[in-house]
């Protein structure tokens, strides 16, 4: 499912080019501490060039936390319509999103869904012709934008329990 999946610390996932790899889920994933894994730490995920080709439920980089001194920076992704990069679940402790160019991606193009974030920042990102979903895509079971309605309006969006976010630019 994922094209590129790590459950690692001290790595690094770079300079890949990544067409249609990750077909219905993620170019490329991250997992954060799990049953038998080791947690993600210093990690950077930069300058990897990823594309999906109208493939609903695509989805770009996704942290599956919790992660630590996680880095995605300089990447540069086109069409994805569920989302270009995700940080979810668990706590985010300095997981850095940082110069990405997002072309052409829907839903919520930078998001952040977990239960702690502590010391995080979403900086220096581009975000150019954001995707807004059919009505179809929007009412289907496994549906990554709000309920609100408001997703047209929002290019990034943190939703976290607890914790801060500096420098949310």
């Amino acid at each position: 499912c994922e094209a590129l999946y790590t459950k690692s610390s001290f790595g690094r996932v770079s300079d890949n080019i990544v067409i249609d790899g990750g077909q219905n889920s993620n170019a490329i994933a991250i997992k954060g501490k799990l049953k038998y894994a080791p947690s993600s730490e210093k990690l950077e995920v930069s300058r990897n060039i990823l594309r999906a080709r109208n493939q609903v439920g695509a989805l770009g980089i996704t942290i599956f936390g919790p992660t630590t001194d996680v880095s995605v920076e300089d990447n540069r992704l086109y069409g994805f319509l569920d989302g270009g990069i995700n940080v979810v679940g668990g706590s985010a402790r300095r997981v850095h999103v940082r110069r990405n160019k997002l072309n052409g991606c829907g839903g919520i193009p930078i998001y952040y869904k977990v239960g702690d974030v502590i010391g995080c920042d979403v900086s220096g990102n581009e975000i150019n012709d954001q995707y807004l979903p059919t009505p179809a895509e929007a009412a289907r079971e496994y549906n990554p934008y709000p309920d609100s309605g408001v997703y047209g309006a929002i290019g990034i969006m943190a939703n976290a329990i607890a914790g801060q976010v500096s420098g949310f630019n």
